[in-house]
């Protein structure tokens, strides 16, 4: 899919494929690398499987080489694509048929259009609800928290910081403001940062159309959990892309 894309490169003295240096990318940011000198040092040390899976030779990209590259490549010609391919992904048929599959995506959705659609067209949503949706908000906020156990608790470590996450899932009745609202879902983040020496507490509330028997408690956090490492993602490379272009 990355070798199908334009080139903004010129033909003449080429040394690498678009696909791989676009594929080394990826697999270095998924890996948890972000600067493009460490993004180069990922490639030099790779083993050689790697670069065969990733068509590099053994002379591998230095970081100007992959600066140049990404400042020329057209972002939105990238997103399209990769949207495009994750749309093919998704009707692929997978090990386990009765599973679900989630495709996390980034921007506000939580809109009642939104949610009729992706129901009519056979689907499901979780959406997480934030100050657009104000009345949403405070409904579910007035929900008897306090009488539901804890049915999920998490905790991450990395990047200098240490992340609990604590997830109670309640069924809610008709009169929910928002179409097609099964479940109301509310996470408490609280987050460590060894190296600021600080403390972050937030609360975050989602709703979803999945029915407790086809998304329990782990199922739903994941699902979350998927749709904050797009908008990470996303973070990263509008930040990037700032600095490239400012």
């Amino acid at each position: 899919m990355f070798d199908r894309l334009p080139d903004p490169r010129r033909v003449r003295g080429l040394r690498y494929r678009l696909g791989s240096l676009l594929g080394l990318c990826l697999v270095a940011v998924l890996g948890g690398t972000r600067p493009l000198a460490q993004i180069a040092r990922f490639a030099a040390d790779a083993a050689p499987e790697v670069h065969d899976q990733l068509g590099l030779n053994r002379a591998t990209p230095n970081a100007s080489t992959l600066g140049r590259l990404l400042a020329r490549l057209n972002g939105d010609t990238v997103d399209n694509a990769v949207g495009a391919w994750l749309a093919r992904r998704a009707t692929d048929p997978v090990d386990e048929p009765d599973r679900l599959t989630g495709l996390a995506v980034d921007g506000m959705h939580t809109q009642r259009e939104h949610a009729h659609h992706i129901v009519a067209a056979g689907g499901h949503y979780l959406l997480m609800v934030k100050g657009n949706q104000q009345k949403l908000r405070k409904q579910i906020k007035r929900l008897p928290r306090s009488e539901i156990p804890l049915q999920g608790r998490t905790t991450t470590t990395g990047h200098g910081r240490r992340e609990i996450r604590r997830l109670k899932v309640c069924t809610v009745a008709r009169g929910l403001r928002f179409p097609h609202a099964v479940q109301a879902i509310q996470i408490k983040r609280r987050r460590v940062s060894y190296r600021a020496g600080r403390v972050q507490t937030k609360t975050v509330y989602a709703v979803t159309s999945l029915f407790p028997e086809q998304a329990g408690p782990a199922r739903l956090a994941e699902l979350v959990q998927d749709h904050w490492s797009v908008e990470a993602l996303h973070h990263v490379r509008d930040v990037t892309l700032l600095k490239i272009t400012s």
